[in-house]
């Protein structure tokens, strides 16, 4: 039942995927706090499985056309399918790379990467070649797509590098978030459940659907990533400004207080004036309504009422060395 009315609206899905890449794909261009790599990765990959689904679709409404229009579309759409595919996946391998490389601090792209990268490219290689001997597919007279005896050969690469990228996910699983382990997880499992899937069935591009869902929900969760940085950066901003606020109050304070210090012990009759002053103030300010910051700022300005005293006798000292 399902897959019966995917495979009845899955057009008109497919073009509204595909503009929702496309529009993710711009958007990404503006954004300004991401890594250039971790950033050309995402668009790429926005742009592939936009592409892919376009083609996907023209796929679908050009088979069985005899005409010779139909002939070139079938087969140039059917090529940037599998092409396409493998792209997304290799764009999402340079995201992965990147991810692991900042919160592993490595220089260079891990390893297993590396080798699922060369996977890739010879999956791409695979593709170009499957155009002319049909080891993936071919026509029949009717230009209908039938699927080749080696047809499985095709999901070796993509299958082989998800697999490669779930492993390299579980061994930086210590330093990745959970909410990133999580996506990461969801976006390698998610597209390997559905090609399997597909093999079995004709008419509906799971594997296709599937990836450009991962794709916009990786968009989605890198937005939320950078938005829990910045509210982390901010966090940290706003204590730091409190610790220095909070020290410079307490050197005021402490210096206040010698002074008041100071201009007491001058005069043993007047010993703990300033300080007796400056908390009948601070009193009878609080009595007469005032808030705490108002109380604060009366209890220091009375505490510091005598101040002239010092100012006094340092001019009179002046005088006396004249």
């Amino acid at each position: 039942m399902v897959f019966e009315v995917l495979a009845k609206h899955q057009l008109n899905i497919m073009l509204a995927l595909s503009a929702v890449c496309a529009n993710l794909a711009v958007f990404m261009l503006f954004l300004k706090t991401i890594s250039s790599k971790r950033k050309a990765s995402l668009i790429l990959m926005d742009i592939s499985a936009g592409l892919l689904l376009i083609f996907d679709r023209y796929a679908y409404m050009f088979r069985g056309d005899t005409s010779d229009l139909g002939f070139v579309m079938v087969r140039v759409s059917n090529f940037f399918v599998y092409f396409l595919t493998l792209v997304c996946i290799l764009m999402f391998n340079s995201f992965l790379s990147d991810l692991c490389q900042v919160n592993a601090k490595e220089k260079k792209m891990p390893v297993r990467l590396q080798i699922a990268r060369v996977i890739l490219f010879l999956g791409m290689i695979l593709v170009i070649i499957s155009q002319f001997t049909h080891l993936y597919y071919y026509f029949d007279e009717s230009n209908l797509y039938q699927r080749s005896s080696t047809f499985w050969l095709c999901y070796v690469p993509p299958f082989g590098s998800l697999i490669i990228q779930f492993i390299v996910i579980i061994s930086y699983h210590k330093i990745l978030k959970r909410s990133v382990r999580i996506f990461l997880y969801v976006f390698t499992l998610m597209p390997l459940f559905f090609s399997a899937l597909q093999f079995f069935t004709r008419g509906v591009s799971l594997t296709n659907l599937s990836l450009a869902v991962v794709v916009i929900l990786l968009f989605l969760f890198s937005l939320i990533d950078l938005s829990n940085e910045a509210q982390k950066a901010k966090t940290i901003e706003i204590n730091y400004l409190k610790k220095e606020q909070k020290d410079i109050q307490l050197l005021f304070e402490q210096t206040t207080e010698a002074l008041a210090t100071a201009i007491d012990v001058k005069d043993p009759y007047t010993h703990g004036h300033s300080s007796r002053v400056a908390e009948y103030s601070k009193k009878i300010a609080a009595m007469h309504g005032k808030n705490e910051e108002e109380c604060n700022d009366i209890y220091f300005a009375a505490l510091l009422h005598d101040i002239a005293k010092i100012l006094d006798n340092l001019s009179r000292w002046l005088m006396v060395a004249e």
